[in-house]
């Protein structure tokens, strides 16, 4: 090989790890929408840099005006803060299912980010629509990216007082302590009755706590659900319209007492969860849900819970 090809080729090289080396500064994000000429430069090769990017964490690949782009499947998430439910009725709810049960996109994440008398909801979803119709009923905002980097810190527990810290730098870092300091709590059982006056029985709650509710109107699933796990079609008989939920509590050093309050408002029984623990603290349920966990409930089910005042 000519000693000028050789020059080109080692170039090549060196701008490609240099341009890798931003990248996961970048601190380490890239700003999608942003003017900096750099980040018009980096963005192109960000495709073929992700694949070296970690997969074992929640990852965010770029921060866009209203949304971010994560390292899952469906990839951009949109984040919706609301301070009540007071608009929202069973008509609503149903409006819900019958608009997004046809829809892969059609499920959603509400988690609750607890620290005693401090309390917070948020509703993230892969869907724009889906939300965009939270926000019509509750006056809510989509959250902007950076807005949207704030929350996700805050409720997967990593220091927050330091802006400048990129949320993937300082979960790198800071896996072991999660580990160590966080326990994470599963829904095994959607227990009967009807949930009354859920956030406000939760803010008199004393714990510290991120509570992560998924509900999924998508039939598809559904349907592969109860073709797979149930035996018997018994409780389909007076059942039209059904959904699948998954509750996870993610808490930090919660007494059994607090822990059977949030199981009681709830109507969720909860077991604390072993395997795949990590996962879930290190990913978050956007990026790892154990299916196997998954409940079948009726539609009802999740009607009292977001008709519910607070």
């Amino acid at each position: 090989m000519e000693i000028g090809s050789i020059l080109i080729v080692l170039l090549i090289m060196v701008i490609m790890g240099r341009s890798y080396f931003l990248i996961k500064k970048n601190i380490i994000t890239i700003e999608k929408d942003s003017k900096c000429i750099l980040s018009k430069i980096l963005l192109p090769f960000g495709s073929l840099f992700k694949l070296w990017t970690p997969n074992n964490i929640l990852f965010v690949d770029f921060i866009k005006k209203n949304s971010l782009i994560i390292n899952t499947q469906q990839k951009e998430i949109f984040i919706i803060e609301v301070n009540d439910y007071i608009n929202i009725n069973e008509d609503f709810i149903h409006e819900l299912y019958r608009d997004y049960s046809l829809i892969r996109e059609g499920f959603f994440f509400q988690v609750i980010l607890k620290n005693d008398d401090y309390q917070k909801k948020y509703i993230i979803s892969y869907s724009y629509e889906l939300l965009n119709v939270f926000i019509n009923k509750t006056n809510a905002n989509f959250l902007s990216g950076k807005e949207s980097i704030k929350i996700l810190k805050k409720i997967l527990f990593l220091d927050i007082e330091n802006e400048k810290i990129d949320l993937n730098i300082s979960l790198q870092n800071k896996q072991k302590k999660l580990i160590s300091q966080f326990e994470v709590y599963q829904g095994y059982k959607a227990k009967e009755g009807n949930i009354e006056d859920l956030y406000n029985k939760l803010l008199k709650t004393d714990c510290k706590c991120a509570i992560w509710g998924y509900y999924d109107f998508y039939q598809g699933r559904v349907n592969g659900y109860i073709s797979s796990k149930l035996k018997n079609n018994e409780f389909l008989k007076n059942s039209e319209k059904l959904i699948l939920i998954n509750h996870i509590l993610i808490t930090d050093n919660i007494s059994k007492d607090s822990l059977n309050k949030i199981s009681n408002i709830y109507n969720i029984s909860l077991v604390k969860k072993s395997i795949n623990n990590k996962d879930l603290l290190l990913k978050s349920p956007i990026k790892h849900r154990d299916v196997n966990w998954d409940l079948l409930v009726n539609l009802d089910y999740l009607t009292s819970q977001f008709i519910s005042k607070g």
